[in-house]
Parts: structure tokens; sequence; C-alpha cells
């Protein structure tokens, strides 16, 4: 399985589930009116790079939990880090490790995203509401998927599990 296979597998399984009431489609990304952008970059021993997600109001308050005061320019930024977080320990379980930076949340731009061996895209789509997400990285030359294990595969939570200590 080629680095970019393997990419594509993680973020589908783990974005849907950030995601379930979505399916992913492909087509290319390309906001069509006001948006709002999450980024967060990420960097580490194997990997490099930023996801990317966007989404205008109306979709971004659909997916939004209803007991909270929504905050559309919070929300995307939330929503990056919600997706990095669970491609970031999947890709852990893996042995890929990588630290996530802080998200930055741009309004008003408009997006195009092109796809190619290593930037992966994903239309997620649900009634009339649409999210793009993508995921820019430069893996380190030898990166082998299926070569790398972690160090200790039992101590590796899984996305919503919680630690007492």
């Amino acid at each position: 399985m080629s680095t970019s296979e393997w990419m594509d597998e993680v973020v589908r399984k783990n974005v849907l589930e950030l995601f379930p009431d979505f399916s992913m489609i492909d087509c290319p990304i390309a906001s069509d009116g006001p948006t709002l952008t999450g980024l967060i970059g990420f960097s580490g021993p194997h990997m490099q790079g930023a996801l990317g997600l966007m989404g205008g109001h109306d979709s971004l308050q659909q997916t939004a939990p209803q007991h909270i005061k929504f905050v559309a320019h919070d929300w995307v930024g939330e929503l990056a880090n919600r997706a990095l977080g669970r491609i970031k320990s999947a890709m852990l379980k893996h042995g890929v490790d990588i630290q996530a930076s802080t998200p930055v949340v741009l309004q008003g731009i408009s997006v195009s995203v092109v796809r190619s061996e290593q930037v992966r895209t994903f239309v997620l789509k649900h009634d009339n509401r649409t999210i793009h997400l993508w995921v820019d990285y430069t893996p380190e030359p030898d990166l082998k998927p299926e070569d790398l294990t972690p160090e200790d595969p039992e101590e590796i939570l899984d996305s919503g599990d919680l630690l007492f200590f």
C-alpha cells in the first residue's frame, strides 16, 4: 500500500466517525460562497503538513452540538482540531507520531485545493450540507506504513477514551 493510499484510508475512516451523518464523495474542492476555513499544522519524525476544513456557516452550524452556543469561527477551528486528533490517534497506532499546532481560522477567502499525491482531498455531503477537508503532507522519503509499528500498541487510546490517573 502506498503512503497516499494509507493516508486516504486513515483520513476517511476517522473523519467519517467525526461526521457520522455525512458521506464522502470524490470531487474537487472549491468554495462557492462565503466560507470559514480551519487550518491546523502538524509535524513529527515521519511527516509534516497541514489539515484544512472548510464550510459555509449553515453547514458548520448543523454539525455543532445543540447544547453549545454556536460561534462559527470557533467551531471550524474545533472541527479541524478534532479531525486531526482522530487522524493522529490512528497514525500513532501505526508508529507515526505527529504533534499538532494551534488551529488558525480564515474567514471570507476563496479556497481551491488541487488533489495530488501529497494533497489528499475529501468532500463530505449530507442533504444540503457540504464540508471540504484536505490533508497536505510531506512524508519522510523512506516512509512505508506497512513497516511501521508502535512501541506499545496497548498504551494508545482510541478517540474519545478517557485516562484516569
